[in-house]
């Protein structure tokens, strides 16, 4: 069993990533889509627990203006179908 120890700092991860990903500048939030992508990558466990979360976070990085991050969101969003899909 995990414990509490790990799973509390998974959280913080998280939710470290998921603040940088609504950051003012766009080259901050171009690297916080690649560090989530890469956290649902390793632990797609917290990615299936916290899915409205990153959800809502994709549908946000979706709409912005920068290209990259948008191309960022597109990579993200194909990994977290694979995940939830399987």
């Amino acid at each position: 069993a995990e414990s509490p120890d790990v799973s509390e700092c998974r959280d913080l991860i998280l939710a470290s990533v998921v603040h940088a990903c609504q950051d003012h500048s766009q080259r901050v939030r171009y690297y916080a889509t690649e560090s989530l992508f890469n956290v649902v990558k390793v632990m797609p466990a917290l990615a299936v627990q916290h899915f409205f979360i990153l959800f809502e976070i994709l549908r946000s990085l979706y709409a912005d203006v920068d290209v990259d991050v948008r191309s960022g969101a597109e990579l993200l969003d194909k990994k977290l179908k694979e995940v939830i899909v399987g």
